[in-house]
């Protein structure tokens, strides 16, 4: 077949797809073989379609080809044995076996008959090459991929496995330009011809005998082409003229069409080539939109219309050829690396970048701030806080508002044509007004009350050659303004609901105004006052917006209905239709998507925490970016003119920008230049001339002569500013000039120079004073360990008192320097080959506090932190080690930096050196672990990093940290590395630098000392809740700095923590940092001349960078709950999500309430702790987060997560300031469950002072912590508050004594509760009281309340415990709500302890459903088929623990002795003093077993 043929297979195919015939696509692609379908492959594989499987296949190879065909025939084959066998249907196994397997005998014998052999066994997965089988769904998965590679493989299947790119419909083009040449060849060419068929050649019949004018004078027809020569095409029908036709794209909106002739004479043209309308035309209302699409030929088939229009695609039976220009760009155009991270501090509303300088951001926020970014050198150029400059000059219902409520937001910040001016709608009223210099300054220039209520849109416009600003708001109005004076010139008056968008453009000397509210209608407006030509509905029918391609030819619609569909669309000006629709949207958005057009090719818009791609011309999402995460559900997005860069909102108040490669060099280059000169050099790179002009009227423009500008949906046509204004113009509202004190000033931070403005501690050492190489706080947070230059260890503990009840470091109270009773110290080992001074320390703390591993340049040592006695050493040098990680999963393994640049992997417990790695040239001086990503990351004194797989210790990448700009490379020095919480974000600490690289070591972002920080980098850290970055600087400064986009948060001058007599001497400085385990803003420097300091905010401020002035133009710290949870209560167009019964949450935490908030609804749906953290921001931006019934579901989800951090919850818990009892009882049981006994005591000491409503729930909190400190004083405080708040009768229930205590408080008149009921069924549960169990379970109601889920899982504990399962099961069946973990546990450990297989197995399935990485279940099934010896059943178990990853939780015990917890895992043999507990347990099981055999009965009141 020649190649012409061969391609015309393939458009054959590409049209046989759009017009949805499926199954005749893949019989053509089947017997054709030049295009191999692997997604349709994939869907027939998946859905186990096995003969269709084959028979496609057969189409490109055949078994016998190649060692490849064999093998993928050989695994469908197997896969469709192995089905058959799972379903017990041997009958068909053997029939595959026999038919298809047979065929494999010959190539293979040993195997066919390992095959057959599986036939013998009750389940194939008992052969152990099969064990690790899972269900069908998941091995047909896994099958795929093996599939996959050996197609790819296969050069039977080269180049037929990517289909040729070509434009859409290219069958239909080549049709419409056959068309157009026979009609250009016509002798008597008619001006609307009527084409039958395509069988034979079109030819132009003339009418009545008289003859057509000639080509030459038609105005429907181009001249005669010459031969072989095709005409220029039009953009719709096949007799599109090539001379500009009459019709306008808009009058197809605004006139009504004429229902006897459903098209126009002479075929529309194509958008953008239009000519003024017809008075009468724009004096029509129409009110209804057209049916649909309109067809080219009037005798098109009425049926095959209908088919095209069920299909949703645009109809295009005339085989048109593209509209528009062909495009040289491709998806590796869009912006998509993440490059920067900007921190506004408060909720971004809106963005929109200049038009002429690419780098430069504004952005609105919802506390009323507009800042201008230059994202190049992430410096804020200009920041603006909200206030009204002429308060007397607005209208008294403003004045009214603003007395209620002072806040306001935001609802859009937009450039004018030239970027000379900017314009701000707020949601109360006004809009101002900026002009905007290149040095970065904005002056005041108009301030107008335009609307009654929220202004929701504002853009610019030029109608009669005059610049205008264009507003919609509240009041269904929208209105017009002249730019220079503020004066109103139009009343657009026509809209039923608030108007949410406007959409200013203009057709040649058309100007016109798109415009949608809120209820769906879209409507459009001339400058005429004669009301709306169109009156549509815009898909969804509630909030969207609309926008035109760059070129200003396409128009498209984003928008999202209040049931959270969302719909991006297409519109067919001429008709007033949709053209198309794109797909890609989840089923239920969470926000109102936000969209944008860029280049004339690609959209963009925001849904599911994500950012998602589509090209203009397909209707299928073409790509998506979560810009490495921490995006809100719906993110705002805007690109910048030239499509390099794309500003998007994160969850946490700030903007990523994202970049294509183009923006990266544009980036690049405005990094070279030094600090200071970043700006200019942002403007030689991005400024263009601009045109002249002004506010006033100015001559005649072209458009054609005029740039089109990418924001089309906000821009009419470039215009400039002059440099003055005609103030003498102004009159209803004066422009104003910013006094000197308003001028925009650099943004400042707090600089800490007196101890006044901080809490700080120097720890008291009696001890000789040496240099502080190493510094860590215990896990517990209740002590910190330093390491000095000498190799001697300190150790700092603080003790319990009244104001400090648990004992935890504090700047406040003095620890002491502790030892043990013989006075021993803790010194290292040291090495003879080199000074003290010049070796390299390191350290790591166990888990437990227990013991500390340690090194000073000799052997590695092993410290009891009781005894400080030397358990054993290690490694002895050469070489010396040089830095210690404990593996995250394994606290035998050990990863040991080496002076000799290697890292080696050692086993404690087998004293073994499992592996040594190679990839560094000089010493390791940093070690980190991912856990989520499985890997280790190293850095060393070659400011080298590498990354290691933690599963075979191979190295994936590696590559040096970025030179700072001016800095000599390659660098060199000490670098230290550590994860983020995230685990995904790697800190890199250098002495010329700060960065945050990603998990592909690719950086994200860079800080280099400058300024009042100029000094070298000595040491740095993240607190412990990730936020913030404490960084030591060797002139003894301390810079705090945001971990997301490393903005100074304040500096810290070493006057003041370090005494002037110290100071003085400016030789002391921070070697080392450590951050407070649990308290974020806690941390402690380890200095040069040996001190420690610890240092904390003081008690007014509580965090660092807190006091920061707006006044200075410093960046806005978290709003209050004031600022946030005023949202514009009447603008319900922008604050769509927050429920107008909001308020009602603050009086009531219930947890039983119904939810329908869509908010809630998502923390109800959450299964991840990162969507949680999401969720957070989101009601943070929202105000949502100042409800006490919202945020204490969240917060009941993160505390209690099992996989999740902690920390998150104590954060989300401090931001809580209207704490209720339900609020403290869950920080407290999350304590408790994650084992965090000091801390949940610590919140139950603050609760007993702060919140006087405790409640039974809170007492049996307090106790748990209690129980988990081992602490038995405390446990006695709690009683007595129990006692005396009444509350002892439904806490102390135990059995029998419990059930007896129960009916005398029944006697006495004492009201049980449902508390009470759980302990007394728990008693009947554990005593095997059946009949008291269900006589108290069905006297619940008698005190009016119904059993709750905690009762139906006691009663099923009781009835699985003595047997009776079948009863157990009635009451599952019966219950009302849906069992949970808890029903089904005590269910399978029923039926384990009456060895019941198959209702064991049932439970498991249910339990495994709802938990699946709960250890517990696995086992219990294990050791109930074990007990049945069901070893089939016990390996299948185990097998699903692997291929779900779950391991087993070790067994654990935890004593406490001499003020030092110890804990004891099963076989744990980390124990400094492991070999004497072993033998002293020894000995007691042996004087147990001897005492068994003497004594068979012991007298119980020998424990009374």
């Amino acid at each position: 077949m020649s190649s012409l043929s061969r391609e015309l297979v393939f458009l054959i195919l590409q049209f046989l797809d759009e017009e949805k015939f499926k199954e005749t696509v893949h019989k053509l692609e089947q017997e054709s073989g030049f295009f191999f379908n692997m997604k349709y492959f994939e869907d027939q594989v998946q859905a186990g379609e096995w003969e269709e499987v084959e028979r496609y296949l057969s189409g490109f190879t055949k078994v016998e080809d190649n060692r490849y065909s064999m093998k993928i025939f050989f695994e469908i084959r197997k896969q469709k044995y192995l089905e058959a066998l799972d379903r017990q249907d041997r009958a068909k196994a053997v029939d595959i076996l026999v038919k298809d397997l047979k065929v494999f005998a010959s190539f293979n014998e040993d195997l066919f008959k390992e095959i057959t052999q599986l036939l013998t066994l009750d389940n194939f997965r008992q052969n152990e090459q099969l064990s690790k089988y899972g269900d069908t769904k998941s091995a047909r998965n896994i099958m795929l991929v093996e599939l996959k590679k050996l197609i790819e493989a296969n050069p039977l299947f080269r180049d037929k496995l990517t289909f040729p790119a070509f434009k859409a419909s290219r069958l239909r083009t080549l049709i419409n330009q056959s068309l157009n040449w026979q009609h250009q060849l016509c002798k008597n060419p008619r001006p609307n011809p009527d084409i039958k068929t395509l069988f034979t050649d079109h030819t132009c019949a003339s009418s009545n005998g008289t003859r057509a004018p000639p080509p030459t004078n038609t105005p429907l027809a181009g001249p005669v082409p010459k031969p072989g020569v095709f005409p220029p095409l039009g953009g719709h029908g096949p007799f599109q003229p090539v001379v500009s036709p009459p019709p306008s794209a808009i009058a197809g909106w605004m006139s009504t069409a004429n229902p006897s002739i459903p098209h126009a004479a002479v075929a529309p043209p194509p958008p953008g080539l239009v000519q003024a309308p017809s008075s009468a035309a724009f004096l029509k209302h129409p009110r209804t939109p057209p049916g649909g699409p309109g067809m080219d030929y009037q005798t098109a088939d009425s049926e095959h219309l209908m088919k095209r229009l069920r299909t949703g695609q645009p109809d295009e039976v005339s085989f048109s050829g593209s509209t528009h220009q062909a495009n040289i760009y491709s998806p590796d155009d869009l912006p998509k690396t993440v490059v920067r991270n900007l921190s506004q501090g408060s909720n971004v509303m809106s963005m929109d970048f200049h038009p002429q300088q690419q780098t430069v951001l504004l952005v609105g926020t919802n506390v009323g701030d507009i800042s201008i970014w230059e994202v190049g050198s992430r410096e804020r150029l200009a920041l603006k806080t909200f206030k009204v400059w002429d308060i007397s000059a607005c209208s008294m219902p403003f004045q009214t508002t603003l007395v209620k409520d002072a806040t306001i937001s935001v609802n859009r910040c937009v450039w004018g044509p030239d970027g000379s001016i900017l314009g701000v709608a707020f949601s109360k009223h006004i809009v101002q007004i900026y002009t905007y210099s290149p040095a970065g300054e904005l002056r005041q220039h108009l301030e107008i009350d335009a609307h009654i209520g929220g202004v929701n849109d504002i853009a610019f416009a030029h109608p009669n050659k005059q610049l205008c600003i264009v507003t919609c708001g509240d009041d269904k109005t929208i209105k017009v303004w002249d730019a220079v004076a503020g004066r109103r010139q139009y009343t657009f008056e026509g809209h039923e609901a608030p108007v949410y968008s406007v959409c200013p453009h203009y057709k040649e000397n058309i100007q016109f105004i798109f415009s949608t509210a809120i209820d769906g209608k879209i409507k459009a407006w001339l400058y005429d006052s004669l009301g709306s030509r169109v009156d549509y509905d815009a898909p969804g029918l509630w909030c969207t917006t609309m926008a035109y391609s760059a070129d200003g030819t396409r128009l498209f619609s984003c928008g999202t209905s209040k049931e959270g569909e969302s719909h991006l669309v297409e519109w067919n000006e001429s008709e007033g239709a949709i053209k198309r629709t794109y797909s890609g949207f989840r089923k239920r958005s969470l926000g109102v998507v936000q969209f944008d057009t860029t280049r004339n090719r690609f959209l963009a818009a925001g849904d599911e925490f994500q950012i998602k791609f589509w090209d203009m011309d397909n209707t299928n999402m073409l790509t998506y970016t979560d810009g490495d995460g921490g995006l809100p559900a719906s993110p705002r997005l805007r690109f910048n003119k030239e499509g390099s860069l794309l500003a998007v909102t994160t969850s946490d108040n700030g903007i990523k920008i994202l970049a294509n490669a183009d923006g990266q060099r544009m980036l690049r280059m405005l990094e070279t230049r030094a600090f200071d000169g970043s700006r200019g050099l942002s403007e030689a790179v991005n400024v263009k001339p601009a045109i002249g002009g002004s506010l006033g009227p100015i001559g005649n423009v072209s458009a054609s002569a005029s740039p089109i500008l990418e924001r089309a949906d906000r821009v009419q046509q470039p215009m400039s500013l002059l440099a003055s204004m005609e103030s003498s113009r102004v009159a209803d509202v004066k422009p104003r000039i910013l006094d000197t004190t308003d001028k925009i000033k650099s943004w400042k931070f707090p600089d800490i120079s007196d101890s006044s403005q901080l809490k700080t501690l120097k720890l008291p050492d009696p001890l000789t004073p040496s240099k502080v190489v190493r510094l860590l706080y215990t896990n517990s947070g209740l002590a910190l360990l330093a390491l000095a230059s000498n190799a001697v260890h300190k150790l700092w503990k603080w003790q319990r008192n009244e104001r400090n009840p648990l004992g935890r470091s504090s700047a406040s109270s003095v620890p002491q320097l502790w030892q043990p009773n013989n006075g021993a110290l803790m010194s290292n080992d040291l090495s003879d080959a080199k000074p003290t001074e010049d070796s390299v320390a390191c350290i790591a703390l166990s888990k437990n506090d227990s013991y500390v591993m340690s090194a000073s340049g000799g052997k590695v040592s092993l410290f009891n932190m009781m005894t400080f006695k030397v358990m054993t050493t290690f490694m002895p040098p050469p070489p010396a080690a040089t830095y210690l990680a404990f593996h995250p999963q394994d606290n035998n393994i050990i990863a040991i930096g080496m002076e000799d640049s290697t890292i080696q992997i050692y086993n404690v417990r087998v004293d073994e050196v499992k592996t040594k790695l190679k990839g560094h040239q000089k010493r390791i001086s940093g070690l980190a672990f991912s856990q989520s990503l499985n890997i280790l990351v190293s850095s060393a004194a070659d400011a080298q990093l590498c990354m290691w797989s933690i599963d075979g210790w191979e190295k994936k990448k590696s590559r040096p940290i970025q030179a700072p700009p001016g800095h000599p490379t390659p660098l060199v020095g000490e670098t230290r590395v550590q994860f983020h919480n995230n685990q995904s974000h790697l800190l890199v600490v250098h002495e010329s630098q700060i960065a945050i690289y990603d998990a592909q070591l690719e950086c994200l972002r860079s800080w280099y000392p400058r300024d009042s920080l100029s000094s070298g980098i000595s040491s740095a850290i993240y607190s412990c809740d990730g936020l913030l970055i404490f960084t030591g600087f060797c002139d003894g400064a301390v810079g705090i700095f945001d971990s997301d986009s490393l903005s100074l948060r304040c500096r810290i001058a070493p006057s003041a923590y370090v005494p002037s007599s110290i100071s003085s001497n400016g030789n002391a400085f921070p070697v080392v940092i450590a951050a407070h385990p649990l308290d974020p803003n806690q941390f402690a420097l380890g200095m040069s001349d040996g001190a420690v300091h610890v240092i904390e905010p003081t008690d007014a401020e509580s965090k660092w960078g807190g006091s920061t002035s707006q006044d200075n133009g410093a960046l806005p710290s978290i709003p209050s709950s004031s600022a946030l949870n005023s949202q514009p209560s009447e603008t319900p167009s922008r604050n769509l999500f927050l429920s107008s019964n909001s308020k009602k949450w603050n009086s009531t935490a219930n947890p039983n309430l119904k939810i329908t908030h869509p908010t809630l609804l998502l923390i109800e749906s959450c299964n991840s702790m990162s969507q949680a953290k999401q969720i957070q921001a989101q009601m943070t931006r929202t105000g949502l987060v100042f409800h006490l019934f919202p945020v204490s579901r969240l917060l009941s989800f993160i505390a209690l997560d099992e996989n999740g951090d902690f920390r998150h919850a104590n954060a989300l818990f401090a931001q809580i300031l209207d704490r209720n009892v339900y609020i403290w009882n869950t920080i407290i049981r999350g304590c408790v469950n994650k084992g965090y006994f000091d801390m949940g005591f610590c919140y139950f000491v603050r609760m007993v002072r702060e919140c006087p409503e405790m409640d039974k729930r809170s007492y049996v909190f307090g106790l748990k912590a209690c129980g988990g400190l081992q602490d038995f004083r405390a446990g006695e405080s709690v009683y007595c508050r129990i006692w005396k708040a009444g509350f002892v009768g439904d806490v102390i229930v135990r059995n029998g004594k419990a059930l007896a205590l129960f009916e005398h408080i029944r006697e006495v008149g004492f009201k049980p509760d449902e508390i009470t009921f759980v302990g007394i069924l728990s008693a009947c549960a554990h005593g095997g009281l059946v009949k008291k169990g269900w006589d108290y379970f069905r006297a619940m109601e008698l005190f009016g309340f119904a059993p709750a889920l905690e009762h139906y899982t006691c009663m099923i504990d009781l009835l699985g415990r003595v047997g009776h399962l079948e009863e157990a099961c009635e009451l599952i069946r019966s219950m009302p709500m849906e069992p949970d973990e808890a029903i089904w546990g005590a269910l399978l450990n029923g039926c384990r302890m009456h060895g019941n297989v198959e209702l064991g197995k049932f439970a498991a399935e249910k339990l495994i459903v709802l938990d699946p990485k709960d250890s517990g279940t696995y086992m219990l099934l294990a050791s109930l088929c074990a007990n049945k010896r069901k070893w089939g059943d016990v390996r299948m178990a185990r097998s699903m623990m692997k291929d779900k990853g779950v391991k087993k939780t070790p067994g654990s015990s935890s004593i406490e002795l001499e003020g030092v917890f110890h804990d004891f895992l099963v076989a744990d043999e980390l124990h400094p003093e492991s070999v004497a507990i072993y033998r002293v347990l020894g000995e007691i099981l042996l004087l147990s077993k001897l005492d068994d055999c003497t004594t068979h009965t012991c007298q119980i009141d020998t424990f009374m």
